[in-house]
């Protein structure tokens, strides 16, 4: 897939795994753009990211942002960008949206109007397990998709019973 630059400047942004996002989309709206802040990665940036995420954005900008890149084609993951049209849209409307989603598989905000989250713990009961199982399976019947997270437990009874169900379900991972 082809990325404009700006695009692969917020996946590039979007790429470290330091927790800084807030920072780093304060200074992407500082700079304007995440090109603008590419363009102008310097020591200067040392003092506002701190060392470790300096040190991943740096090492990033490398072969590895290639080798992201690269790893995003072979497991068919696309980005949506926060603005985008296809950008969910009730996720937009929170407070601090991230600004990059990675999807894999089929997605359309069309699965999002009839839409459950099911969480719960990874050390269910049997019951539990059976009666999310079972939640989530009548919901899927119903064309209703099921969102959860992708941890063992109720999560992954939840995505099996939407499954089972024949109906849709979207992992979220953190």
């Amino acid at each position: 897939m082809q990325y404009t630059k700006e695009q692969i400047c917020r996946i590039w942004l979007r790429s470290v795994p330091c927790g800084a996002w807030r920072r780093l989309d304060a200074l992407r709206e500082e700079y304007g753009t995440a090109s603008a802040l590419w363009d102008h990665f310097t020591p200067l940036l040392y003092h506002k990211v701190g060392a470790e995420c300096f040190a991943l954005l740096a090492d990033l900008r490398s072969e590895k942002l290639r080798s992201v890149l690269q790893a995003m084609n072979a497991f068919e993951v696309y980005p949506l960008f926060l603005g985008d049209e296809n950008y969910p849209a009730l996720l937009s409307h929170i407070p601090d949206p991230p600004d990059v989603l990675f999807v894999q598989g089929e997605f359309s905000n069309e699965r999002l109007e009839k839409a459950v989250g099911m969480v719960g713990t990874r050390h269910p009961s049997r019951y539990g397990s059976v009666q999310a199982r079972r939640i989530a399976e009548e919901l899927a019947q119903g064309g209703v998709t099921v969102i959860s997270g992708l941890a063992a437990g109720v999560d992954a009874a939840s995505h099996e019973g939407a499954l089972k169900g024949k109906g849709c379900t979207i992992g979220v991972l953190g």
